[in-house]
């Protein structure tokens, strides 16, 4: 079944907060994602977060993810989208964690790391 971008909105009971309260201020679509995880070494992956957030473990380890995928029709609200700055190929690292009872995403630089 295909969702219509108001469908998936529409859809909140998953949130662990309310939703925001001003309006939107750029639209934008991730497309084609491929997720790899992999398990990494607990004083690792704390080196590389912030003090301050908790890592989330599945199973008793540590995960970072790698995901690839396509940004499109990035643009603010109330202009079109342009496919030359609008849609690209994109790779991310990050990790999962919790803030103050709050599931969160850590996204870190592959180049930051190297």
């Amino acid at each position: 079944m295909k969702y219509t971008i108001k469908q998936i909105l529409d859809e909140t009971n998953h949130r662990a907060w309310n939703d925001p309260t001003k309006r939107w201020k750029y639209y934008q679509e991730w497309n084609r994602a491929l997720f790899f995880h992999y398990k990494i070494d607990k004083e690792i992956l704390r080196e590389l977060v912030p003090k301050d957030l908790e890592i989330d473990e599945i199973n008793d380890s540590d995960w970072v993810s790698i995901i690839a995928f396509t940004m499109e029709k990035i643009r603010p609200r109330f202009l079109p989208a342009l496919s030359p700055t609008s849609d690209f190929d994109e790779i991310n690292l990050r990790t999962y964690l919790t803030k103050n009872g709050k599931s969160g995403i850590y996204f870190s630089s592959i180049r930051d790391q190297i």
